[in-house]
C-alpha cells in the first residue's frame, strides 16, 4: 500500500489534451451505443448504455483504489488503458450486433444469457476508458480542477461530435463508434509522448487500422444491423432472404424490381429468345403482380445485367435515429391499417412502409391524384370517423408519419390540411422517394390542394401556432426508438399530458372536435382497459378544465380490430351528428366503449362474459381521484411533470404478471427498470461494494489522512445528486426547444462544457460550500424559474430559445462542475487509493442514480426529483468539512497583503517515468 503525499507535477498540457480526446471518444461513443440498442434491442435499452458506463467508471475506481501500484507506471498506464480502450471498442461493437437478441420475447426465448452477455462485453472498454480517467485525475488530483475540465470538456465536445457524425456526415451507429474508437486512440497516442520508450507503436497501430478501416468497403456488411423477429422491418429483410430480389434497368431508364427462382431468372436473361410471352418476358414484382416487359424495353439479352435487388430504398442515420423506407411485399398481411373494418371487401393496397429504429413503422398507401380521389379503404379506418361529421374542414395532423391520416383528409375533402413530423428524416425519405407513389402529398412545390408538412415537434408546433382548427387529429403517436436524450429516457411522451390536452381544445374552432387513436389492449383476464382508460381520462379532464359541465355528452368512443378511437370537443355532440356517428359505427361492425346518451355493455373478448364499463363508471364517479387509486392500473391523467402516458403500471404490483410483461409479450418499463436496478445491485456488489469492503485502506486516525465515511458519503451524493438534476432537467427543456436534436445538442453540451469550465475554475477555490450552496438553491427554485420562463420565450425564434436555455443551464452547470474536483482536492494529501476510492463510489452512484432517476420521475415527477437531487447536495455540504483533519488533508489557503499564498506539501514520491514532468514547486509558506 502507497503512503505518499500527493503528487505535486503540474498535468502536462498533452496529457489534459489527450485526456480530452478520450473522454470525447467515450461520450460520442455513448450516444452511438443508445441508436445501436434501440436497433437491435428495443428504444429503452438505449438506457441500459449510460448505466454499463458508470459501471465500467465504478469498477475501474476499485481496482485502482486496490492496485494503486500500477500509478507508478505514469504515462506507460495512461497509454496502455486508453489503447486498450479503443481496441475493446472495435471488438465490443462487433459482438453486440452478431449476438442476436430479441428484447420483445426475452423471458420467452430464455435468451437472457445473450443479454447479459452483451452488457458483459461493453463493461469491457468503458472499465479501460474510466480507469484512464480515474488514473489522470488520481496522478494529479492536487491539480484536480484542470484534469477534470479536460474530463467534462471533452465530453461536452464528444456529444457535439456524435451530433456532426450522424446530422452532419450522416454516419451510421456502427460508424460512430469506430470514429470515437478513433478518437480515443488518438488520446492514446498523446498519453504515449510523455511515456517513453516505443509505447506510441501499439497506439499508432491502432489508430492507422481504425484510419484504414473507414476505407475498407466490406466494413458496410461486417457491421450490419438487423432488425430482431420482433420488429416489421425483420419481415421484409425475411423475405428478402427467401425470394431472392433481382433488378434490371429498361431502356426508358425505369428500373424494375422482381422475384423469382434465381436458376430460373438467370435463364432468362441468358436466352436468346422471349420467355413466358411473345417479344418480352413476365416477371413478378415485390407486390405479387404480373409485370409484362417487352423485348423492345430491354437492351439485347445478351446485355441484361440483373443485379441483386434490396426492397430497402432509404436509410439514414441522425442522432434522433435511424429511418428507413421500404416497399411493403404484397405476400405479407398489409400493415399500419389501424383498425380496419372486417367489413372492407375490397383489393389490398400497395403500401410502402417508414420504420423508425426498425420499429414504429408507418404507411404510405399507393395514390395516383390523376386518376381520381385517395383510395376507398381509407373510409374504412376508425381515424376517418371525424370526418363524417366534420367535412371540408380544415384539419391539424400530429404526427403525420406516412401520410395516412392526411391522405384520409383529402379522401374527405378538406379545405386545409397541416401535417407535422417531428422526424425529418421520414419526410425526406418520402419526399425523395416515394412523391409519385403518394401522389405527391408531400411534394413542397406542387401539393394536391392546400396541403402543408412541417418538420417540428407537434405540441410545440401547437402552441406557437396562431391558427385554429375544425380537427385536431393524433392517430398513434408514439415511437419505440430512442431520442439524443433517450439513453435517460422511458419513452415520456409530452403529446399525451394534460397540458397538452388543454392545448388542443383551444386550437379547435367553436365546434372543433379533438380525435385520437390508440392501440386498445384491455387486461386479457379482467379486460380492463388500460392506456384507452388513461386517454379517456385525459380528454374527460381536459373538458372539464374547459368548464363543461355534463362530460358524457361531449365523449364518443368506439374500437375496431384492437385500436380505440376518441371524439371529443368544447360543444357536446348534437342529435344529428349521433345519429351520423351511430350509423357509421354500425356500417363498419365497429364497437361502442362509450356512447353520449346510452350505456354501453362490454363484452370480455374472449369467454364473452359482460365486464364493467370503466369508461362510464369514471365518468360517474364523483371523486374520480380517489377511483382511479383504486384501479389496478395507474391512469390518472399524466402531466408535463410526469409525462409517463405508457407506463399504467404500478410499483406495488411489479410482481404480479400483468405489470411485468406489457400486452404484446415483453417487459414493461417498470420491469425493466428493476431487473436494471437489480442488475447494477448485483453487479455493484460483487465488484464495487465488495472489493471496497475489503480494501484495506490506512487507519482513519493517520495523520493528514481522510476519513472514510465522509469521503464516502460526501462522493456517493454528487454521483447520485448530479446524475439527478442533469438527466431531469434535460428532459424539461425538451418541449421548449421543440427538437430532440436541439434538445441534445443545447442541453448536454451546456451542461457539460460550462461544468468544466466550473471544474477549471475550482482551482481558485479550496473549499466545496459555495459551489455546493450555490447548486441547492439554484436547483431548489428552477422548476419555478423555467415554467415561468417557457411560458415567456416560447415564442422566440430557434436562436432566441437556444441562447435561453444556455443562459438558463450555465450557472447551474459551473456550480456543478466544482464540488467533484474541490473534493478530489481536499482528500488529496491522502493515499492515492483513496482517490481511486473516491471515483469507484462516485461512479457506482452514477449508476444507481441513472436508474433511480427514472423510478422517482414515474413515481413522483420531475420537480420532486430535482429537490431530491438538491436534497442530497444539501447532505454532501454538510459533510464536505469532515472529508479531512485539520492540517493534513489539503493545501489551505490563506490571505496576506500579497492576496492567496499556496501551501502544497511536497510530493516525495513521484510517479515512475514522470520525472521530467515535475514542474516547479513553490515553497511553503
Amino acid at each position: 500500500m502507497r503512503d505518499s503525499a500527493p503528487t505535486e507535477e503540474r498535468a502536462p498540457t498533452s496529457r489534459l489534451i489527450a485526456l480530452f480526446l478520450a473522454s470525447a471518444g467515450l461520450l460520442c461513443m455513448q450516444i452511438a451505443l443508445t441508436k445501436i440498442f434501440s436497433v437491435v434491442l428495443w428504444y429503452h435499452f438505449g438506457f441500459l448504455v449510460i448505466s454499463i458506463a458508470l459501471l465500467g467508471f465504478a469498477i475501474s475506481g476499485v481496482w485502482l483504489s486496490r492496485r494503486p501500484e500500477v500509478l507508478d507506471r505514469g504515462g506507460a498506464l495512461l497509454t496502455r488503458l486508453s489503447t486498450s480502450a479503443a481496441i475493446w471498442t472495435c471488438i465490443s461493437l462487433f459482438l453486440v450486433i452478431w449476438t442476436k437478441v430479441d428484447a420483445m420475447y426475452l423471458v420467452r426465448d430464455r435468451n437472457i444469457g445473450a443479454l447479459v452477455f452483451v452488457i458483459a462485453v461493453l463493461l469491457i472498454p468503458f472499465f479501460f476508458i474510466g480507469a484512464a480517467v480515474s488514473a489522470t485525475l488520481t496522478m494529479h488530483r492536487t491539480e484536480a480542477g484542470r484534469v477534470y475540465s479536460a474530463n467534462l470538456l471533452g465530453s461536452g465536445a464528444g456529444c457535439a461530435m456524435a451530433v456532426a457524425l450522424f446530422d452532419g456526415l450522416n454516419l451510421s451507429a456502427p460508424d460512430v463508434v469506430l470514429a470515437s474508437a478513433l478518437s480515443i486512440a488518438a488520446g492514446a497516442l498523446l498519453f504515449s509522448l510523455r511515456a517513453g520508450g516505443v509505447r506510441f507503436v501499439p497506439p499508432l497501430v491502432v489508430t492507422g487500422a481504425l484510419v484504414a478501416a473507414f476505407f475498407w468497403s466490406g466494413r458496410t456488411d461486417l457491421l450490419k444491423l438487423e432488425a430482431p423477429p420482433s420488429k416489421p422491418l425483420s419481415y421484409v429483410e425475411d423475405w428478402e432472404e427467401a425470394n431472392y430480389p433481382r433488378k434490371v434497368e429498361l431502356l426508358d431508364g425505369e428500373t424494375v424490381v422482381f422475384y423469382g427462382d434465381p436458376v430460373a431468372i438467370e435463364a432468362v436473361a441468358a436466352s436468346e429468345g422471349s420467355a413466358g410471352s411473345e417479344g418480352g418476358f413476365m416477371v413478378r414484382t415485390p407486390y405479387e403482380e404480373d409485370l409484362f416487359i417487352p423485348d423492345s424495353n430491354l437492351p439485347p439479352r445478351s446485355e441484361i445485367v440483373m443485379e441483386p435487388a434490396s426492397l430497402v430504398e432509404f436509410t439514414k442515420w441522425t442522432s434522433l435515429s435511424r429511418v428507413d423506407a421500404f416497399t411493403w411485399p404484397g405476400t405479407l398481411d398489409p400493415w399500419g391499417l389501424w383498425g380496419l373494418s372486417p367489413r372492407f371487401a375490397g383489393e389490398k393496397p400497395r403500401q410502402k412502409g417508414v420504420t423508425i429504429d426498425t420499429w414504429a413503422m408507418t404507411n404510405v398507401l399507393e395514390w395516383d391524384r390523376d386518376a381520381g380521389p385517395p383510395p376507398e379503404i381509407v373510409e374504412y379506418l376508425p381515424a376517418g370517423l371525424v370526418h363524417r361529421i366534420r367535412q371540408e374542414s380544415e384539419i391539424l395532423c400530429i404526427g403525420a408519419g406516412g401520410g395516412m391520416d392526411l391522405l384520409t383528409a383529402k379522401r374527405f375533402n378538406a379545405k386545409k390540411i397541416v401535417g407535422v413530423e417531428i422526424n425529418p428524416s421520414i419526410v425526406e425519405a418520402i419526399r425523395t422517394n416515394f412523391l409519385d407513389f403518394q401522389g405527391h402529398l408531400y411534394d413542397t412545390e406542387d401539393p394536391p390542394g392546400d396541403v402543408r408538412v412541417e418538420v417540428a415537434e407537434g405540441r410545440h408546433y401547437l402552441e406557437r401556432d396562431q391558427e385554429k382548427y375544425d380537427i385536431v387529429q393524433l392517430s398513434g403517436v408514439d415511437t419505440a426508438s430512442t431520442t439524443q436524450a433517450g439513453a435517460f429516457s422511458l419513452s415520456e411522451n409530452f403529446l399525451y399530458t394534460a397540458e397538452a390536452f388543454d392545448t388542443y381544445l383551444e386550437h379547435t374552432k367553436p365546434g372543433g372536435i379533438v380525435t385520437l387513436t390508440r392501440w386498445y389492449l384491455p387486461d386479457p383476464e379482467t379486460g380492463d382497459p388500460r392506456n384507452t382508460l388513461r386517454l379517456f381520462a385525459l380528454a374527460a379532464d381536459a373538458l372539464e378544465r374547459a368548464e363543461v359541465k355534463d362530460l358524457r355528452k361531449h365523449l364518443y368512443l368506439v374500437v375496431s380490430q384492437g385500436f380505440s378511437v376518441i371524439l371529443f370537443g368544447k360543444q357536446p355532440f348534437t342529435t344529428e351528428e349521433l345519429a351520423i356517428l351511430d350509423a357509421e359505427v354500425e356500417r363498419l361492425a365497429f364497437t361502442h366503449l362509450l356512447h353520449p346518451e346510452r350505456d354501453v355493455p362490454l363484452l370480455h373478448p374472449v369467454t364473452s362474459a359482460e365486464l364493467p364499463n370503466r369508461f362510464e363508471e369514471y365518468i360517474a364517479a364523483e371523486d374520480k381521484s380517489a377511483w382511479i387509486a383504486a384501479y389496478p392500473y395507474d391512469v390518472e391523467p399524466p402531466t408535463d411533470d410526469r409525462p409517463f402516458f405508457f407506463e399504467t403500471s404500478r410499483f406495488e404490483n411489479l410482481l404480479q404478471k400483468e405489470s411485468f410483461l406489457n400486452p404484446l409479450g415483453g417487459l414493461t418499463a417498470h420491469a425493466i427498470l428493476v431487473l436494471l436496478l437489480g442488475l447494477v445491485g448485483l453487479a455493484g456488489w460483487f465488484f464495487v461494494l465488495q472489493p471496497l469492503r475489503r480494501l484495506k485502506l490506512v487507519t482513519p486516525k493517520a495523520p493528514g489522512q481522510p476519513r472514510r465515511l465522509p469521503v464516502m458519503i460526501y462522493f456517493a451524493c454528487l454521483g447520485l445528486g448530479f446524475i439527478l438534476v442533469e438527466v431531469v432537467l434535460s428532459q424539461q427543456f425538451i418541449l421548449f426547444l421543440g427538437n430532440p436534436l436541439y434538445s441534445l445538442a443545447v442541453v448536454l453540451f451546456s451542461v457539460l462544457v460550462f461544468s468544466g469550465i466550473g471544474a477549471a475554475w475550482s482551482q481558485r477555490l479550496t473549499r466545496p460550500a459555495g459551489p455546493l450552496l450555490v447548486v441547492i438553491a439554484i436547483a431548489a427554485v428552477y422548476p419555478f424559474v423555467l415554467d415561468f420562463v417557457f411560458a415567456r420565450a416560447l415564442m422566440l425564434p430557434d436562436a432566441g430559445r437556444i441562447m435561453v436555455s444556455v443562459a438558463l443551464l450555465a450557472p447551474l452547470s459551473l456550480a456543478l462542475g466544482m464540488p467533484f474536483a474541490l473534493g478530489l482536492r481536499r482528500i488529496a494529501a491522502g493515499d492515492a487509493s483513496v482517490s481511486a476510492w473516491a471515483w469507484g463510489i462516485n461512479g457506482y452512484m452514477s449508476v444507481v442514480g441513472s436508474v433511480m432517476t427514472v423510478v422517482l420521475s414515474i413515481a413522483l415527477g420531475f420537480k420532486m426529483v430535482v429537490w431530491i437531487g438538491a436534497g442530497i447536495y444539501l447532505i454532501a455540504f454538510f459533510t464536505a468539512p469532515l472529508l479531512a483533519r485539520r492540517g493534513g488533508a489539503i493545501a489551505e489557503q490563506e490571505e496576506d497583503d500579497e492576496g492567496p499564498v499556496w501551501s502544497p506539501v511536497p510530493d516525495s514520491n513521484l510517479a515512475v517515468g514522470d520525472e521530467d514532468e515535475r514542474a516547479e514547486i513553490s515553497p511553503a509558506t
